[in-house]
């Protein structure tokens, strides 16, 4: 099983086919499509995460559920998780990029020219730009893995909660 799989088992009292109701019912109403189901499985497709305010299920953008014996077995790939995951390490760094070029532009050719005119490009801008460009992105660094865990933390307890509450409802 990779990064982007996550899978959990529960067991229950109620029967196979109640189980994979109540899981089915509960991901539907999180806006998940059923793909196919038969007697003791269900694929669901979930609609996408594209915010830390949504809800954790999201997180998982297609879900397999399987049942035997009174268990539960969850399947999930996060896509959702690696979406946010894209986004949280891309956006500083280009942000960053996008001020300090302009910063950098803007600053040089604006402010330098109030100096007299210049012969070539004014590189002491060009610093000077990017460094107060990429000082306030610099906490991304921290806060990005950060927020990259606690998406994945709460992706998978959701999806666990959901196991075990369907398999006890």
């Amino acid at each position: 099983m990779n990064q982007c799989e996550y899978e959990v088992t529960a067991k229950g009292s109620q029967t196979d086919e109640r189980i994979l109701a109540n899981a089915i019912t509960t991901l539907m109403h999180h806006g998940f499509r059923l793909e196919r189901r038969t007697e003791n499985e269900a694929e669901l497709t979930g609609p996408g995460m594209t915010s830390t305010k949504q809800d954790p299920l999201l997180g998982a953008s297609r879900v397999r559920l399987q049942t035997r014996d009174g268990r539960l077995k969850v399947n999930a790939e996060l896509g959702g998780v690696q979406t946010m995951r894209r986004f949280l390490t891309w956006f500083p760094l280009f942000l960053g990029v996008t001020l300090g070029l302009v910063f950098s532009v803007v600053g040089g050719l604006v402010l330098d020219q109030q100096e007299g005119p210049a012969p070539a490009f004014p590189w002491r801008w060009l610093w000077f730009g990017f460094g107060t460009a990429l000082l306030p992105v610099s906490p991304w660094l921290i806060l990005s893995p950060l927020m990259i865990q606690w998406i994945s933390r709460r992706t998978k307890n959701a999806i666990e909660t959901l196991a075990h509450n369907a398999t006890l409802a």
